[in-house]
């Protein structure tokens, strides 16, 4: 065998184990999920207060009828559960609707659900009607769309909030964005003492970093976002999405948990890819919060 060839092999030995690699990263990647934990402390609580956040499942399945995650879920005895969309697909076919109904059926049978839309939510409902949120409903689920509650969870109040939709004057003259609907839920939502809860699936809906002339603050403690799924890859070593839309390259609001200043914000890369799409170096993920109070 010559230089030539000996290379030409070399070379697809490579290739050929960087595919297998990655084809096996990519079927654990949608196959398993890890649960990552966070803790913040405040003065707004009383006593522990314990949530667990879902989001994104794209008709994702963990064992029969998604047996492994209801369990994860069980198994951090949360107070609330909370979810920020995109528990279906857009495009999902009747057979399949199921699987995120069903997932949300067993949420709430485990801990009251508070549930903002995702974009997949809101396009299947301009397609077909509000079917699939009248079931959801059935289910106990408490759909929030550009409304919040105030939770009695262990004798507190918190207060849960949900949009889909920018909360600042993206495409809007000041004085329009100052008569909109999110205008009057934010300045409604933001007047309380009690510890804020944003349940918005596209983080750029808070804050768009490449537009910061559209940006406000808001007086919010923890905003709750998916929508990325991780970046779907994301460089090892690093941890970074290479790309996404709206972000550009090396994007801020990829995954994990982002201090906004004004607010905590934790973006879950969520449960499940949509169609033709797969994860790498980016699994799945269930998300669990603990608000402690502060002992000074």
């Amino acid at each position: 065998m010559d230089r030539h060839s000996r290379r030409l092999w070399a070379v697809l030995l490579i290739l050929s184990f960087l595919a297998v690699s990655c084809a096996l990263e990519a079927y654990r990647c949608a196959h398993d999920f890890v649960v990552t934990d966070y803790e913040f402390v405040t003065e707004k609580v009383g006593s522990p207060v314990r949530f667990v956040l879902v989001g994104d499942l794209h008709e994702s399945e963990f064992g029969e009828n998604n047996s492994k995650l209801v369990e994860a879920v069980r198994a951090q005895e949360p107070d609330v559960i909370l979810c920020t969309g995109d528990m279906i697909t857009r495009n999902i076919s009747e057979d399949l609707l199921h699987i995120g109904v069903d997932f949300m059926t067993e949420m709430a049978g485990i801990a009251p659900v508070y549930m903002s839309l995702g974009n997949h939510e809101s396009i299947y409902v301009e397609k077909h009607g509000r079917g699939v949120l009248d079931s959801l409903e059935a289910a106990g689920v408490v759909l929030l769309d550009k409304e919040y509650v105030d939770a009695d969870i262990n004798g507190q109040t918190v207060r849960i909030g949900g949009i889909y939709d920018y909360c600042f004057k993206y495409g809007q003259t000041a004085e329009e964005y100052e008569a909109s609907e999110k205008y009057a839920f934010l300045t409604s939502f933001c007047d309380t003492d009690s510890y804020k809860i944003l349940l918005c699936h596209r983080p750029v809906d808070y804050r768009l970093e490449s537009m910061l002339k559209y940006y406000e603050d808001w007086d919010t403690d923890l905003v709750l976002s998916g929508h990325t799924h991780g970046g779907l890859w994301q460089i090892p070593f690093i941890n970074k999405s290479p790309y996404l839309p709206q972000q550009g390259f090396l994007p801020m609001l990829d995954k994990g948990l982002k201090d906004l200043g004004n607010a905590q914000m934790i973006i879950t890369a969520g449960l499940g890819s949509e169609p033709g799409l797969f994860r790498l170096n980016d699994p799945c993920e269930l998300v669990s919060i603990t608000l402690l109070p502060d002992g000074r």
